[in-house]
């Protein structure tokens, strides 16, 4: 006999079953963000997230890069760390620090959290971006 896993999934878990974008938000600043994004926000209490990153809109470094990579992460000293790449491995273009946030890390492998922002869109990097040409 095969015995089911009966534990919760926590909330990385969760997102990571987010793979295809099925429903888009317009945000204040105009920019937009997926199911997921929204999943994340309303479960972890986390709209300031969203309200941050979008804060940037006006930024150099924002408008010049159409492909982002925003990481939220804790470091050791217990401080939550916000940054933002054009690309996974590229340098830091910005970073933004809080001594203290109420965010799940303790659900998230490594205490970090990814999103990527496409083309204006704010999305996991589970979901997949469907292109359309017209």
């Amino acid at each position: 006999m095969v015995e089911l896993n009966k534990e919760k999934p926590n909330l990385e878990q969760e997102l990571n079953g987010f793979i295809n974008a099925n429903k888009y938000y317009t945000h204040s600043t105009g920019l937009i963000y997926t199911d997921g994004v929204k999943y994340l926000a309303d479960k972890a209490k986390a709209y300031w997230l969203i309200n941050t990153i979008f804060s940037h809109k006006n930024d150099k470094c924002f408008n010049e890069n159409s492909f982002q990579v925003w990481k939220l992460t804790l470091n050791e000293q217990g401080e939550t760390i916000l940054t933002m790449q054009a690309s996974k491995n590229g340098p830091v273009l910005i970073t933004q620090k809080w001594l203290y946030t109420d965010f799940p890390f303790q659900e998230f492998k490594n205490q970090k959290i990814e999103l990527l922002l496409v083309n204006n869109m704010l999305t996991l990097p589970s979901e997949r971006l469907i292109i359309k040409w017209i």
